[in-house]
């Protein structure tokens, strides 16, 4: 089995800024993030940056930031972002209890008619 070389990502200032810009709540434990299309929530297949690796860069004494669960890259939407790991447990246990509504809504231009 052949591991990738851990490497230290620096996503652009600019990333960095817009996603700060896109967080809609924040407390000690938690954090939800408006995320735009285009931009993936973690770096990989090809994307060497995403919303956590910017998240990361921005805040780094931020002891834990860590995906709550995951959007596709080409997909907007409210992305939540464990600060602890208990809220992180917490979460995870809610989703797999079916304990949580996780809902998506399309809109496209055809649509507005």
């Amino acid at each position: 089995m052949r591991r990738e070389e851990a490497r230290e990502v620096n996503p652009a200032q600019r990333v960095i800024a817009s996603i700060e810009r896109a967080i809609l709540y924040e407390d000690e434990g938690l954090m939800i993030v408006n995320k735009p299309a285009g931009i993936a929530v973690h770096g990989g297949s090809g994307v060497s940056a995403g919303v956590i690796e910017a998240l990361r860069a921005g805040r780094p004494d931020a002891p834990f930031l860590e995906l709550v669960h995951r959007l596709d890259r080409d997909t907007s939407g409210c992305l939540m972002i464990a600060k602890k790991r208990s809220m992180l447990r917490h979460l995870h246990d809610l989703l797999r209890e079916d304990k949580m509504d996780k809902r998506y809504l399309a809109w496209s231009k055809e649509m507005e008619g």
